[in-house]
């Protein structure tokens, strides 16, 4: 009966389709599987941590992105991360060159179903996030920060319970 549903996995639930090793993605029935218990349970105000991609991004978890209907969990996914390691967009440019990160930057802000919608993309610094939670409002407020505790999101993320 807790307002707030926070999961934290190790590695991302929301499909984005970069280098799609090591995360759910990988396992798509066990991932339909708990997305799928979550919703026919009704389970309200889940928000979903993970870090292990070693970048800012902020989305939606779909149950398929890119297959009609496109239809969204109702839950949002923040990644963020690391604080002191390679950041995501080296990786993807040691493995596929030097236009890939701004390519895959540009795919993953730009609206469905084009690209993958997200509200934030962040590939090139060391990140971590605040999470502030309002029991009058609430809300929940996910500010991505650099290592110098600057917002590197145009606005943070924040989630009214429902």
């Amino acid at each position: 009966d807790a307002t707030w549903k926070f999961i934290v996995s190790e590695v991302p639930v929301q499909e984005f389709f970069g280098l799609p090793y090591d995360r759910w993605e990988g396992y798509p029935a066990e991932r339909a599987e708990i997305l799928g218990f979550i919703r026919a349970s009704n389970i309200k105000n889940v928000v979903w941590f993970s870090s292990d991609t070693h970048a800012v991004l902020i989305n939606d978890v779909r149950l398929s992105t890119f297959t009609p209907p496109f239809e969204t969990t109702g839950m949002k996914e923040v990644v963020a991360g690391p604080i002191a390691t390679t950041p995501f967009g080296l990786e993807i440019e040691e493995v596929l060159g030097p236009l890939a990160p701004p390519a895959f930057t540009a795919f993953a802000l730009t609206p469905l179903p084009q690209g993958l919608g997200m509200s934030c993309a962040v590939l090139d610094r060391f990140t971590y996030a605040l999470v502030e939670v309002s029991s009058s409002a609430r809300t929940v407020t996910i500010t991505p920060k650099d290592a110098a505790g600057r917002p590197v999101c145009r606005t943070p993320l924040v989630i009214t319970a429902q």
